[in-house]
C-alpha cells in the first residue's frame, strides 16, 4: 500500500491485519506523526521517506522487524521513553540522501545491517544505548559518511566497508565488532563528548585519517598488529 501525505494520529497501533502477508508499504512525502505505539508486521517491503526533508514521528515507538527490507530517506524517530527497532539479522536498512534514525528519546534504538547509497550520509542520535550489525557503503560506494551522537552506548557487531567517514561524536563507550575498511575504508574521527572505552575487535582496521579529539575516553585496538592507518594520524 502507499499512503502519501501528511498523517497525524492521535492514537495509532499498526498492528496490520495482513502480519505476515509479503505487502509493501510506503510511508513518505510530508510526513508521519503517531502517537501510539507502532508495529509493521507485513512481510513486504517497507519505505520510509523518500526526501531527504521527510519526517516521521513515531511518539509511542516503532518496531519493524519482519519486512523484506527497509528503505530509509529522510528522518524517522521516537519520543519520551520510545524505543526504535527497525531490521534485525535478516532485514536490512537501506540509506540514500542524508538521512536520520532517532533523535532525543531516551528509548533503545536497535537497527539491522545499515546499507548506505553512495554521497550518502546516516546520523544515529538517542540519549539512550544504540546497537546496529553491519555498516557498509553498497558496491562501489563514495562518499558515504556514519555519524554517532548516542546518550549511551554505542555498538556495532559486524563489519563496516566503504564508508568514507565516520564520526563518533558522542557515546557512552562504543563498540565495533568486525573488520572495518577491508574493502574500502575512510577517515575516523573521536569527538570530545566521548566517553569511556573505543574499542575495535576485528582482525583488521584500516583507516586513511584518524583525528583523535581532546576527551575522556580510550581507545582499545584488540588486534593491534592489524591496525593500519594508511593516511594521517
Amino acid at each position: 500500500s502507499d499512503v502519501p501525505g501528511e498523517v497525524v494520529a492521535k492514537s495509532l497501533g499498526m498492528r496490520r491485519a495482513d502480519a505476515g502477508a509479503a505487502i509493501d508499504e510506503r510511508l513518505a512525502d510530508r510526513g508521519w506523526s503517531v502517537a501510539g505505539p507502532t508495529v509493521i508486521a507485513a512481510k513486504g517491503s517497507l519505505t520510509l521517506g523518500d526526501a531527504e526533508d521527510d519526517s516521521l514521528v513515531f511518539s509511542g515507538g516503532l518496531t519493524v522487524t519482519a519486512a523484506s527490507g527497509i528503505s530509509l530517506r529522510g528522518s524517522v524517530s521516537t519520543l519520551g521513553s520510545s524505543a526504535l527497532t527497525l531490521g534485525d539479522a535478516d532485514t536490512a536498512v537501506s540509506v540514500s540522501g542524508n538521512s536520520t534514525i532517532g533523535g532525543s528519546a531516551t528509548g533503545a534504538v536497535s537497527l539491522g545491517g545499515l546499507l548506505l547509497a553512495s554521497s550518502s550520509g546516516l546520523s544515529l542520535e538517542s540519549a539512550a544505548s544504540i546497537s546496529a550489525r553491519s555498516i557498509e557503503g553498497v558496491a562501489s560506494a563514495t562518499g558515504t559518511s556514519f555519524t554517532v551522537n548516542a546518550g549511551g552506548s554505542f555498538s556495532a557487531i559486524g563489519n563496516m566497508d566503504r564508508v568514507g567517514t565516520l564520526e563518533i561524536n558522542k557515546a557512552a563507550g562504543a563498540t565495533f565488532g568486525g573488520s572495518i575498511g577491508a574493502a574500502g575504508h575512510g577517515g575516523l574521527t573521536i569527538g570530545g563528548s566521548v566517553t569511556g572505552t573505543v574499542q575495535f575487535d576485528g582482525a583488521s582496521n584500516r583507516f586513511t585519517t584518524a583525528d583523535f579529539l581532546g576527551g575522556s575516553y580510550g581507545v582499545t585496538w584488540t588486534q593491534a598488529a592489524v591496525v593500519d592507518f594508511l593516511g594521517t594520524l
